[in-house]
């Protein structure tokens, strides 16, 4: 599952530069812009899906540790748990123990 993820996370970095790429050079200029488009790329993906374009392609998804659709709350917490380059003891990403999610 590490693999899939470590992937998974490979291939939404490449997407997030391919988006960043398509933005206009007025809003390049501003180091926000890119913090705010991977940001919202990943919330708002696994809100509504749960699944970024990398979880997609690796046949991986984001759920509640009960198996139930996350919240934006939960997209939000997720996120902010991911700048954690901090591993769980019980195999799990910082983040999903942060947030009470795991991927399936």
């Amino acid at each position: 599952m590490k693999t899939k993820r470590i992937l998974a996370f490979v291939i939404d970095c490449l997407f997030s530069t391919v988006i960043g790429l398509g933005v206009p050079e007025a809003l390049s200029n501003s180091f926000l812009v890119p913090i705010v488009l991977f940001c919202a790329y990943y919330i708002l993906l696994e809100y509504f899906w749960g699944k970024t374009l990398g979880k997609f392609i690796m046949g991986i998804k984001v759920v509640n540790n009960d198996n139930s659709k996350i919240s934006i709350r939960t997209a939000c917490l997720r996120h902010l748990g991911r700048f954690k380059h901090i591993f769980h003891l019980r195999t799990m990403f910082y983040h999903d123990s942060f947030s009470g999610t795991k991927i399936v």
